[in-house]
């Protein structure tokens, strides 16, 4: 009871968040990306198309043939324009822990579907 008593006499500044906080750095949930950046999320729908393209081919799950958190990494913040085509995207994939045969499958895809 104290601590319900406590927390009623709190004002709204000392309570804790409703949400968990966003780390900086780190992406937030695809289902917000068209609420908070549109371009990023036109991004993930690209790049989800052209590895379930890869995996139908396959006959496999596109999360098999390239992690979601890969995918999103990719998406959400745009390439930079000044660098080789494909580098970027091969070093996003490579920081994030793709495997080799993952990156020989996808990179070309993903690169043609971003115009890279």
């Amino acid at each position: 009871m104290r601590a319900l008593a406590s927390v009623a006499s709190m004002t709204e500044d000392e309570l804790p968040p409703k949400r968990k906080p966003v780390q900086p750095g780190s992406i937030p949930e695809p289902r917000q990306w068209a609420r908070i950046d549109e371009a990023s999320a036109a991004r993930l729908g690209i790049v989800r198309g052209a590895v379930a393209s890869v995996a139908s081919g396959l006959g496999l799950a596109p999360e098999v043939v390239l992690a979601p958190q890969v995918q999103r990494y990719l998406a959400w913040a745009p390439l930079d324009p000044s660098r080789p085509s494909g580098d970027e995207v091969e070093e996003r994939m490579v920081t994030r822990g793709a495997r080799d045969w993952q990156i020989d499958l996808t990179l070309d895809p993903v690169c043609d579907a971003l115009g890279v």
